[in-house]
């Protein structure tokens, strides 16, 4: 049976690398099949994943994220985004196949986001070979309204997510850079719109499998909410500690 892992929904798996890298190791003990999805805003920080995964012959996709908010009051622990890219290019030197790259941009913030700022990131991952771009809005979890609400920042809307103009604008906005600029794709997950040239599509979704050269299994459902396919095994549970501490973070809650 093929098994697809996941480091990490929860977390930033590099600041439990120890624990990423048994879980892998432990992999040489199965006779399944496995493939990795590894989802990090410290692209340094994690080519030890990448670099354990292809001793073990773990084919990898990676989602990379560079918002343009880093060491700003949202993002106080992420590196900013030219750090980000820097290390983006290094990333990307040790990758045989850029088709296992996803760049996310995400979340996208009304009046906040800075879209002059995500163009110069879209043009480095353009200028590097990156074809694929994620994103997704973001949502208003009651106890990121308070924390925005603390440090005086924009809500826009009044609900669990901001306004449709807002969240239409954001996405056509983000559109018209990655499809209409570059001729890159652009996928966003878990959003309830459609934006012409957007395909709506889950993290784990079947084109992770397919790119991961894994057969996804039959009947799989997919979660209602994001689109995700669901048979999937995160290698860091619900971790309730992050040293990033996003202000917007859906597990912030915990944290």
């Amino acid at each position: 049976m093929d098994k697809l892992l996941v480091a990490s929904e929860y977390t930033e798996p590099s600041f439990f690398i120890d624990r990423v890298l048994k879980s892998l190791e432990d992999t040489k003990c199965s006779l399944n099949k496995y493939g990795l999805l590894l989802i990090t805003k410290n692209i340094s920080g994690s080519i030890p994943i990448l670099e354990k995964a292809r001793d073990l012959e773990i084919p990898v996709v990676t989602h990379i994220t560079i918002t343009g908010l880093g060491g700003s009051v949202l993002e106080p622990l992420v590196p900013d985004w030219k750090t980000s890219c820097a290390d983006l290019a290094s990333f990307i030197s040790k990758v045989e196949n850029l088709n296992t790259v996803v760049l996310r941009i995400d979340p996208l913030v009304p009046s906040i986001t800075d879209f002059s700022v995500i163009e110069s990131i879209l043009e480095v991952a353009f200028n590097l070979g990156i074809t694929r771009v994620r994103t997704s809005v973001i949502d208003y979890y009651p106890f990121v309204r308070k924390k925005f609400e603390s440090k005086k920042l924009p809500l826009v809307g009044i609900g669990f997510q901001p306004d449709f103009k807002a969240k239409f604008d954001l996405l056509k906005n983000l559109a018209e850079i990655v499809i209409g600029k570059y001729g890159m794709s652009l996928e966003a997950c878990a959003e309830d719109i459609q934006v012409p040239g957007i395909t709506r599509i889950g993290c784990a979704d079947r084109e992770e499998w397919k790119a991961l050269g894994l057969d996804l299994p039959k009947g799989s459902p997919k979660r209602w909410s994001c689109f995700c396919d669901t048979p999937k095994y995160d290698l860091l549970p619900k971790e309730p500690t992050c040293g990033y501490n996003c202000l917007y973070c859906y597990w912030g809650r915990d944290r």
